[in-house]
C-alpha cells in the first residue's frame, strides 16, 4: 500500500475513532443528565411522601386520641354509673344482686366471650344471672347482637348456670330514637344516664324475657 493511501486510511480511521468517543461522551452525558433528573424526580417524590406519611401520622394519632377518649367514656360509663347503679334498680324490681363484676370474659376453643357487667342474684328465692351490655351508642343492630352473641350463646360459655335463669339488659350513653321499644319487644332491660346514676327506662309493666337453657337449646335443635 502507498504510504499516503496509508496515512489517509489511518486519518480516517482515527476521525472515526473520535466521532465515536464524541457520540459516546454525549451519549454519556445525556445519560447523567437523564440519571440526574430522575434522581431528582426520586427525591422530589420521596419528599412529598414523607410529607403524607407524617399527615397520615398525625390523622391517626388524631383519631387514636379520639377512639381513647371515646374508650375512656365508655369504661367510665360502665363502672362510675352502670355498675354501681344495678343493685340499687334492681333490688326495686324483686332482685337482690350477691355479686357483680366487670368484664367477665370465658374462652371456648378460639372463641370468647366477654360480658361487660356479669350479675348474680335471687329473685323470690330462686338464682338469676343479669347480662348487661354496655354500648356508647345503643341501637337496634347492636341489641341484635347482644341477643345472638351474647345471650343467645351464654349457656355454651357457661354450662354450669345451664340450670339459672338468664335476663338480658343494655345501657347505653346515647340511645337511638324509638329503641327502648325494640329492646322492649326483645324482652330486654334498657337503662340510660340520669346524672351521677343509671335509670330504667321500660315502661312501669314491663316484663323481661328470661334466657333457659332448655329453651335456647331447643330452638337449635
Amino acid at each position: 500500500m502507498p504510504e499516503n493511501g496509508y496515512f489517509k486510511e489511518l486519518k480516517e480511521r482515527l476521525d472515526q475513532i473520535a466521532t465515536e468517543i464524541y457520540e459516546l461522551k454525549e451519549s454519556q452525558k445525556k445519560t447523567d443528565e437523564q440519571f440526574k433528573k430522575t434522581n431528582d424526580e426520586i427525591e422530589r417524590l420521596t419528599k412529598k411522601t414523607d410529607k403524607e406519611i407524617e399527615k397520615t401520622d398525625k390523622e391517626i394519632e388524631k383519631v387514636n386520641k379520639m377512639v381513647g377518649n371515646l374508650t375512656d367514656g365508655l369504661g367510665k360509663f360502665v363502672e362510675a354509673i352502670v355498675f354501681p347503679s344495678i343493685p340499687k334498680l334492681f333490688s326495686k324490681q324483686g332482685i337482690k344482686i350477691i355479686d357483680i363484676s366487670t368484664r367477665k370474659e370465658r374462652h371456648k376453643g378460639e372463641d370468647t366471650l366477654e360480658i361487660d357487667i356479669f350479675a348474680m342474684g335471687r329473685e323470690n328465692g330462686k338464682d338469676v344471672i343479669l347480662v348487661t351490655e354496655v354500648r356508647s351508642n345503643l341501637d337496634r343492630r347492636a341489641i341484635d347482637e347482644f341477643v345472638k352473641d351474647r345471650l343467645g350463646k351464654f349457656f355454651d360459655f357457661f354450662p354450669e348456670y345451664r340450670e339459672v335463669n338468664v335476663i338480658g339488659i343494655v345501657a347505653g350513653i346515647r340511645l337511638e330514637g324509638g329503641v327502648e321499644n325494640y329492646a322492649e319487644k326483645r324482652g330486654l332491660w334498657v337503662l340510660g344516664p340520669s346524672g351521677d346514676m343509671a335509670q330504667i327506662i321500660n315502661k312501669k309493666d314491663f316484663k323481661p324475657k328470661i334466657w333457659r337453657y332448655s329453651e335456647v337449646h331447643r330452638r337449635r335443635i
